[in-house]
């Protein structure tokens, strides 16, 4: 995904992953969309960065609708009460059992950290004032809660300019470009009326002011404006990065906590092959990938 700044590289990536799903689970994708019938969203999301013990980096995004059975999620905290984490030796059999067959669905991203969207802090700096313009020129750009996105976007941008931040740079861009994708794989059948991101409470959100969030609706806002489609929608998120303690919403965020480990570590490097040392948990990741691999999607 190495690229130069352009006008429209965040486009030419989202048309590029639509055009891989087109060719792959797309037809799963349908099937699912159909079933749940359903136009408004949530996306959750969580990831494994950095781990010196894999190659390659994972963000995870589950779609996951606004229906009763699922909102608020008391029926995901029932059947699916631990995060990966906290599995032990072992993960449930019917734990596996919920996230092969919820009413959910899920993709998954593996990525090279030494490719990178943005080739120095000037260039990334830049690609954020031109999402502040685009934001800027919006019909809605003077609503409270566009006004507060763009403000998010305009506090950050000078620490753009610092190569100390081009990796989170380069990270919240890819964060936020992935998200407008699923977002994106939501309207293959019906126009979303309401869509609301529940993101990992970890410094990828937290950061420059909840950043990911401004560049999130930024890029869906331009994926749906390309397509000639509606792109008045009701956008949310759920996420507060100061608490410490349990929030309702967490249980969404689980569904996607699932994967991202397990699918980083399919690409553990050789010598660390015997090493227990690059998880949070130390149960047999695979068999969650293996259980559930006709629900996700692996770009």
């Amino acid at each position: 995904m190495t690229t130069t700044l352009e006008a429209n590289v965040i486009d030419l990536i989202i048309d590029g992953l639509e055009a891989a799903a087109n060719d792959t689970f797309a037809p799963a994708l349908d099937q699912f969309l159909d079933k749940v019938n359903e136009d408004r969203w949530i996306i959750s999301s969580d990831y494994s960065m950095g781990c010196p013990d894999f190659k390659l980096d994972a963000m995870v995004f589950t779609l996951i609708p606004y229906i009763a059975e699922l909102f608020p999620p008391d029926n995901i905290e029932a059947n699916l009460p631990k995060d990966f984490k906290k599995c032990g030796k072992s993960i449930d059999s019917a734990y596996l059992s919920y996230l092969r067959n919820g009413s959910f669905f899920t993709f998954i991203f593996l990525i090279d950290r030494s490719e990178r969207l943005y080739s120095s802090p000037e260039l990334a700096r830049q690609a954020a004032q031109q999402s502040i313009g685009m934001m800027k020129g919006w019909p809605n750009a003077h609503e409270p809660h566009i006004e507060e996105l763009i403000g998010k976007a305009e506090l950050s941008v000078d620490e753009w300019r610092t190569k100390s931040f081009l990796r989170k740079a380069n990270e919240l861009s890819m964060l936020s470009t992935l998200g407008a994708f699923v977002g994106l794989m939501a309207t293959r059948k019906k126009m979303f009326r309401a869509i609301a991101w529940a993101p990992d409470r970890d410094n990828m959100t937290g950061v420059w002011n909840g950043l990911a969030s401004a560049l999130f609706h930024a890029n869906m806002h331009s994926v749906l404006h390309r397509r000639n489609m509606p792109e008045r929608y009701i956008h949310a998120e759920f996420t507060d990065n100061n608490s410490q303690d349990a929030l309702w919403f967490d249980p969404y965020i689980r569904l996607a906590d699932f994967f991202a480990t397990p699918a980083a570590s399919l690409t553990r490097i050789d010598s660390q092959a015997n090493s227990r040392n690059y998880s949070k948990c130390d149960c047999d990741e695979s068999r969650v990938l293996a259980d559930v691999e006709s629900r996700t999607f692996a770009a």
